[in-house]
């Protein structure tokens, strides 16, 4: 349980750097999240909540394109969770559902302008497990300004599953 608690909480937090496109081992990994102390339901199955507040993560992000063909910069982007909250149940057959939801503070420096952007963000994400098919979703929003007046917001949509078939289905929209 707690290795499926730490692997969804990582995936969660490196989620949001994964889906704004970092190039793998560009950032280093996030802090391993609480531990997670399950509390049977009595039928076989178990339920766990875990809390996270003051994690920073920074890395480098590559520029997204937006559907209007702008582009959002890449750059250094800095997140710190002011409030986490993950919830995991696993059924007795093995079956596991996770969701989560972050939200924090962001600072985001852009390349080759040097302009810093501060401001919000939010990620929900969802997990569910069996042993025929899966499904994780995520959204992700940065909503922040600058100095200099400017703005930026960039909301993300993420899904991936795999069906009993063994079909794998994925999109990824962005929205700005």
């Amino acid at each position: 349980m707690r290795k499926l608690v730490a692997l969804l909480a990582f995936g969660s937090l490196f989620g949001l750097f994964a889906v704004l496109a970092i190039p793998v081992g560009a950032a280093p990994p996030p802090p391993p999240p609480p531990p997670c102390n399950p509390v049977s339901n009595g039928n076989g199955s178990a339920t766990c909540t875990v809390h996270m507040q003051n994690q920073t993560m920074t890395g480098p992000v590559s520029p997204n394109v937006c559907p209007d063909g702008s582009v959002v910069p890449g750059g250094l982007l800095t997140t710190t969770v002011a409030n986490g909250v993950f919830h995991l149940t696993i059924n007795k057959a093995g079956d596991a559902w996770a969701t989560g939801t972050i939200e924090g503070t962001f600072v985001f420096v852009a390349d080759g302008t040097g302009v810093m952007y501060t401001g919000h963000f939010a990620q929900w994400f969802g997990d569910s497990v069996n042993n025929q098919n899966q499904v994780h979703h995520a959204t992700i929003n940065f909503v922040g300004s600058s100095g200099d007046g400017s703005r930026i917001s960039l909301h993300l949509e993420f899904h991936f599953n795999t069906d009993a078939s063994g079909g794998v289905h994925f999109f990824m929209m962005t929205h700005c």
